[in-house]
């Protein structure tokens, strides 16, 4: 295939990328929990010159805080967007972009043209727009699995940099520990045919390290309260723990495995299975050397065999790190297919076109009914009447509608916010609108606005 063809190619895959990701934004995109929980982080770097050491908590249940990272690369976006937290959608739009490009360039050089065409269109034409730290951990892992196949071709210079990138990953999310497997690995087969490299070695553990310096300065600070967070987590039984958690990792884990078809009717643990086992037999029958087929396996079957001696129970997105394997053992078996046969070139583009026709309903036909747009209008309304100069506000909502999240952020984002003082009349926003027996002022999508 020509440059000139090969660009036009990746071109198209990005435009795609784009489109997925910014279509109907602010009205696909959830502003839950997190989210705000960002927006603050950033307004009070951004507006009140506080930098923070911490980054997001590692899990619910007084868990430990990761590093800053995340925080840090939200702050561009959010400094272009004025603090709007469109801003958080902005972010997924240039990560999942920069993830799709990394996956053309890094799958095409360890499988061929065809795989990485096939595996950075199934990620172009994903639609998730929820900007929260585990949506690291992807493109982290893939460029750990690349860094490592340049280790086993001998490549010493490599070694730092897969340290690096590995405690990077640490400040996304705690599920990055098993990228430390994958950077032992590379280095265990290149000691097994060359002298161990300690220079190399010496300045990866220093960059890891350095990486770990905000935490570090925090626990200083803090008579060491975030070790003893992670000690307490690890050590304590956590709630929902039901012995030995292997069955309920592995259903979860299927479960989100399962989401890499894009084409079967149900997301369920049998989907994710036939998934899996595709994967694997494409990695055993690949033309890939021995040792990256051990690092790519191990990165598929040991996460979920680890996590189940955690005694609690862990969400699907634990396994992200499992996301790219999978995700190259399926393109090798595409990439087979289009090559040997004339209705497997057929079978291929169906599946593609599928995932397009499927995806493309989604961002075109369903409205997040508490979408940032709706909580946008609701909150503008309050803040924009005159009729109580003085306002309080208080929440009305099921759960399976997360309670106020990110409402508090927007009234201090309008410039207005709730006095929650005696002399403020009473409003009430309401999800749904007619779980209340008072008829709403305004409705905006499922949220209701009442005056009391």
């Amino acid at each position: 295939m020509s440059a000139r063809k090969q660009q036009i190619i990746l071109a198209a895959i990005i435009v795609i990328s784009i489109f997925f990701r910014s279509y109907n934004l602010e009205g696909l995109y959830s502003f839950g929990w997190d989210q705000e929980r960002d927006a603050q982080m950033a307004w009070q770097i951004l507006n009140e010159g506080k930098l923070t050491l911490i980054g997001p908590s590692s899990a619910s249940e007084g868990g430990f805080f990761l590093g800053p990272l995340w925080y840090y690369l939200l702050l561009p976006f959010y400094f272009i967007a004025g603090l709007d937290p469109i801003a958080g959608g902005y972010f997924t739009i240039f990560w999942g972009t920069l993830t799709t490009v990394a996956i053309y360039f890094i799958f095409k050089k360890l499988l061929g043209q065809r795989e990485g065409v096939v595996a950075s269109l199934v990620w172009a034409m994903q639609t998730d727009r929820s900007p929260w730290n585990p949506v690291l951990i992807p493109l982290f892992t893939l460029l750990c699995i690349y860094l490592a196949s340049e280790v086993l071709k001998g490549k010493k210079k490599y070694i730092p940099w897969i340290f690096l990138v590995t405690a990077l990953a640490l400040q996304s999310h705690f599920q990055a520990i098993f990228l430390l497997l994958v950077a032992l690995t590379a280095i265990y087969f290149y000691k097994t045919k060359r002298k161990l490299p300690t220079k190399e070695l010496s300045l990866g553990v220093f960059l890891a390290l350095l990486t770990l310096l905000p935490l570090i300065v925090f626990d200083l600070r803090h008579d060491f309260l975030n070790l003893r967070a992670f000690l307490h987590l690890m050590s304590t039984p956590q709630h929902g723990a039901s012995g030995n958690m292997l069955s309920s990792i592995l259903t979860a884990y299927f479960k989100l495995i399962s989401s890499l078809s894009w084409l079967l009717p149900i997301k369920s643990s049998l989907s994710g299975i036939v998934v899996l086992l595709v994967s694997v037999l494409g990695i055993f029958k690949s033309r890939l050397n021995h040792p990256l087929k051990i690092i790519l396996l191990s990165s598929i079957a040991v996460p979920p065999l680890l996590f189940s001696f955690y005694q609690g129970s862990l969400s699907e997105y634990y396994f992200l790190i499992s996301f790219m394997p999978v995700l190259m053992g399926l393109s090798i078996v595409t990439g087979k297919l289009s090559t040997y046969s004339f209705f497997g070139k057929v079978a291929v583009a169906a599946w593609l076109a599928l995932i397009f026709i499927s995806n493309f309903n989604w961002i075109t036909n369903t409205k997040n009914v508490t979408n940032l747009g709706n909580k946008k209008q609701a909150v503008s309304y309050i803040v924009n009447q005159t009729i109580d100069p003085v306002f309080n506000v208080s929440y009305s909502s099921s759960s399976a509608y997360h309670g106020d999240a990110g409402f508090r952020y927007l009234f201090k984002f309008y410039g207005r916010e709730p006095e929650n003082s005696p002399r403020g009349h009473l409003w009430t926003i309401v999800i749904p609108p007619d779980k209340e027996d008072v008829e709403p002022l305004a409705t905006f999508g499922a949220i209701g606005v009442i005056r009391r």
